[in-house]
């Protein structure tokens, strides 16, 4: 990295520090002037385990269809067509069920729905002698359209809620929400989130009226090593104040292979509110190929425990997904990958996932970050994954396919930046070591280009 490209790197980190202080700046004024004033209490409660198991602070780190609910701007993280159905078993008999969908509607936007329902169970009526007079069922239902586009690296979103709220009579008001992710920064491909939640709105049960939970959050997430993320959150809700939370996710193997990930997080929100062990959560994930099921354990002290399960689904054409993830280059959708590689172009995949303890993972590991890196348009940090990759791989003599994939990765950025020689050189190792036929032919082809332009030079 030239000196002038790390001069602009501290100052977009000041500029993004600058602007996080300024929003967080009024959150407790907000908080402690407001609190104890609003409705729909079940707008607040998360819609999804992944999240739940990392103490809910996740609009800077969903990369699935919950990011409609959590943060719409996430939403041009999802790769593919991305669905997602949640179930949290809740206290006293309650059920909280959020199903979303979002789908890539060109590389730089994307649109989803979300449906959050909530059932309270049975509850006994009385009249005003204390006398039962019957049951009724209380409900919730938030229904959202949102929509995210991404403009130099950085998204953002919009989402319109429509909301009803039944106890005996129902209720119904509309709301908006408003959300921000950054460009990734550095090696650790940090983000910074913001998200204006609930504006708007009012519900009104016999003659009086009551505004949405408004909520303020700000948020970061950035991976530890190359499979430990770490998110970190500050949220300043109308009816109480200001928390924080936090989380881990570390994966063992590939989310978008075979994997597994462990889950940790901790949330100040209930703290003082309740007795008994509170504000902890865990969790954990199970990838297999296009499916991910998730799993989080949430307790409330004496109150009782709850627990979250959620299937995610991603699907979609070959070549929808490589039209998504690829940058806005007429090489990069050439650019080959051999048939052995699980995980398909070194730009197909956003989240990084594998343990650095094996070597052979770690080459993973790196590989897959320099294809992430690849997708965020950063191709200094890019080559700096691949180098360190195939580095590794000498050092330990591993020759496998994520090898080759660091090799293409490597040859593929030095095409973009215009170092043809260097590419060419790069693009031949990589033929040396694959054995797949398809593989080699591309690579030909790439290579009979760019001697083409070498010659013209």
């Amino acid at each position: 990295m030239t000196e002038e490209s790390r001069i602009e790197n501290r100052e977009s980190r000041f500029r993004l520090a600058l602007g996080l202080a300024l929003w967080l700046s009024p959150l407790r004024l907000f908080a402690a002037a407001s609190a104890g004033t609003s409705t729909a209490e079940f707008l607040e409660l998360g819609s999804g385990a992944r999240a739940a198991g990392m103490g809910e602070a996740n609009i800077a780190a969903a990369s699935d269809a919950t990011a409609v609910r959590y943060n719409p701007a996430a939403m041009t993280r999802v790769e593919e067509n991305s669905a997602s159905f949640m179930h949290a078993q809740h206290l006293q008999g309650a059920a909280l069920d959020h199903l979303a969908y979002v789908r890539r509607v060109s590389p730089e936007s994307a649109a989803g729905l979300s449906l959050l329902y909530m059932n309270y169970g049975s509850i006994q009526k009385t009249d005003e002698f204390a006398s039962p007079i019957g049951t009724a069922r209380p409900t919730d239902l938030a229904l959202s359209a949102a929509y995210a586009h991404q403009l130099d690296g950085h998204s953002f979103g919009l989402s319109v809620n429509w909301i009803q709220s039944k106890i005996v009579d129902s209720a119904q008001t509309a709301s908006a929400s408003l959300g921000f992710l950054s460009h990734p920064y550095g090696l650790s491909r940090i983000r910074v989130a913001l998200v204006a939640e609930n504006l708007g709105g009012t519900l009104k049960f016999d003659s009086k009226a009551d505004p949405l939970p408004l909520t303020f959050r700000a948020g970061a997430a950035g991976y530890l090593t190359p499979s430990l993320l770490a998110t970190a959150e500050l949220a300043a809700p109308r009816d109480a104040g200001v928390y924080g939370a936090a989380g881990l996710e570390k994966w063992f193997g590939s989310p978008y292979d075979r994997g597994l990930a462990l889950r940790a997080g901790y949330n100040t929100r209930s703290l003082g509110d309740v007795s008994g062990l509170t504000g902890v959560s865990a969790g954990m994930g199970l990838a297999l190929n296009a499916l991910l099921l998730d799993y989080a354990f949430v307790p409330f002290g004496d109150l009782g425990w709850t627990h979250r399960v959620s299937l995610s689904l991603r699907f979609g054409s070959e070549e929808s997904y490589q039209a998504a993830s690829t940058p806005p280059v007429e090489e990069a959708a050439q650019h080959p990958a051999p048939a052995a590689a699980p995980a398909g172009p070194p730009s197909a995949l956003a989240p990084v996932a594998a343990p650095p303890a094996d070597p052979a993972q770690e080459v993973f590991a790196l590989e897959r970050q320099g294809a992430r890196a690849v997708k965020d348009r950063e191709l200094q940090d890019a080559k700096a994954f691949y180098i360190k990759a195939i580095t590794l791989a000498k050092a330990h003599d591993i020759q496998d396919a994520h090898l080759v994939n660091a090799y293409l990765g490597l040859a593929w950025c030095l095409s973009v930046q215009g170092q043809t020689p260097a590419a060419i050189k790069n693009y031949e190792k990589a033929r040396t070591l694959t054995d797949s036929a398809d593989t080699q032919k591309r690579i030909d082809k790439k290579l009979a280009e760019l001697r083409a332009i070498k010659t013209k030079n």
